[in-house]
């Protein structure tokens, strides 16, 4: 019967064995002599594409929006007589005033009024050549409704006594005779009539400011004029408009809509 083998022979054949398992791959130490770890297969390099972080580009604004005038057009924006520039929107600023109202009313009076008596009473519309909505640029202006007071107050026939702006402009004034003699027998064409623009605005700004307010004009989608008219805004203080606005009365339907921007003055 064979010996089993012990000693220095012994461990030459544990050492030989453990030897030749190391080489053929099949087990390998973990870094810190610890136990031994399983060698895995290999995984194909996967290209992760990188991820671009983009900045949306800032909105751009119609060319009417950002012209230097105060109630005209992008062309007229570029005669040295400009000195005001247009509200500029602000797209939802924080502390920008809350639209409560915003509504417009075309050919607001009942009679439309003739040529001449305009170009008495309204002579900042009637009384220039470019006035209105021509294209894609105009020039408008507005009244107050005081100042609509008064023209039909100086205008009324005799047996009036109190006036209001109603729509029933017949009830106070005869548009035929507006103008007095120095229209008598003049041709009454064009007729013009009025948009009144009603709106009531909430300020949220935390102290008073002073905001510059527009009323942005559109005919077939794009701006064609701006109404100025700046107010100081109170936190929850309505600030109510009332604008008259002439206008020809074959020029009513080129008046599609009206919205409102506000920048805080500095």
């Amino acid at each position: 019967m064979r010996k089993p083998v012990t000693g220095s022979a012994g461990l030459s054949c544990v050492l030989f064995l453990a030897l030749l398992l190391l080489s053929a791959g099949c087990i390998s130490g973990s870094s810190d002599g610890g136990r031994p770890v399983i060698a895995a297969t290999a995984v194909p390099d996967v290209t992760v594409p990188e991820t671009v972080l983009v900045t949306p580009p800032a909105p751009t604004l119609p060319p009417a929006e950002t012209a230097a005038v105060v109630t005209s057009g992008p062309e007229a924006a570029r005669t040295p007589a400009a000195t005001q520039t247009w509200v500029v929107p602000t797209y939802g600023a924080t502390g920008d005033p809350r639209i409560i109202i915003l509504q417009f009313q075309k050919e607001y009076f009942n009679a439309d009024l003739p040529d001449c008596g305009m170009e008495k009473f309204f002579p900042e519309a009637a009384g220039n050549p470019a006035y209105g909505i021509s294209g894609r640029h105009g020039t408008l202006v507005a009244y107050s409704e005081e100042e609509i007071f008064r023209f039909i107050g100086t205008n009324a026939v005799t047996n009036v006594t109190t006036v209001e702006a109603g729509r029933k402009i017949t009830d106070y004034i005869e548009p035929a005779t507006l103008g007095g003699p120095a229209c008598s027998g003049t041709v009454s064409t064009p007729t013009w009539n009025f948009v009144l623009i009603n709106a009531t605005i909430m300020g949220r700004n935390a102290l008073p400011a002073e905001y510059a307010i527009g009323f942005n004009v559109r005919s077939k989608g794009v701006v064609v004029a701006q109404i100025r008219a700046d107010r100081s805004l109170t936190l929850d203080t309505p600030a109510i408009f009332a604008l008259y606005v002439p206008l020809k009365t074959a020029e009513m339907e080129r008046f599609d809509s009206v919205e409102m921007v506000f920048v805080r003055k500095p």
